[in-house]
């Protein structure tokens, strides 16, 4: 039995820790090794199993129970993804990784719905929560302070119309008082 990081993901990467370990084949000619997590989720861990290798339940995957060294089905059916959905060799599992895939830390498999990746304590979930908020505030307060440089850009183009408006309205108005007072002392002057 040895523990590692990751289980072989195809035929070849198998066969060559079968080599490794040594491992012979059951009564019906089936190589025996396997590579499977423990039922605590602590680690993975590379067998020659002794004993058939059988056949393995759809919905489900296999756990070492180290302690007694006989293997466990668990139900993956909750799986997000990857549970094997017919029945297969035991042989085969190295085709399901979901079943070989595990958070060590949180001692969970990656694909189960309710697994905080990464995550083992409340602390830890409250600093990730803490560090999204942090993030919100500043780019709410990055957002609040582009739209008042917007704004103020703006307010010097209106301030800067309304006095040549006023000055127009002013001119103009001058001009029919001009027009008045003229027309009227001409009125005067030929009368």
């Amino acid at each position: 039995m040895a523990v590692v990081d990751t289980c072989p993901t195809n035929l070849s990467e198998k066969e060559t820790a079968a080599k490794r370990l040594r491992c012979g084949t059951d009564m019906y000619g089936n190589n025996q090794y396997i590579c499977l997590p423990d039922t605590e989720k602590t680690s993975l861990h590379e067998i020659c199993y002794n004993g058939t290798m059988g056949i393995l339940e759809r919905g489900h995957c296999l756990e070492l129970d180290a302690s007694k060294k006989t293997l466990m089905k668990k139900s993956c059916a909750k799986f997000l993804s990857g549970c094997p959905r017919q029945f297969i060799k035991k042989t085969e599992l190295f085709q399901y990784p979901a079943c070989q895939t595990i958070d060590t830390k949180s001692h969970c498999y990656f694909f189960e719905p309710s697994c905080q990746q990464g995550y083992k304590n409340k602390d830890d979930i409250e600093i990730h929560w803490a560090i999204y908020a942090v993030i919100g505030v500043v780019v709410l307060a990055i957002i609040i302070i582009l739209m008042i440089i917007l704004y103020k850009r703006r307010m010097p183009g209106k301030k800067d119309k309304k006095p040549e408006v006023i000055k127009l309205v002013y001119i103009l108005n001058c001009n029919r008082l001009i027009a008045r007072r003229t027309s009227a002392h001409i009125s005067a002057t030929f009368t």
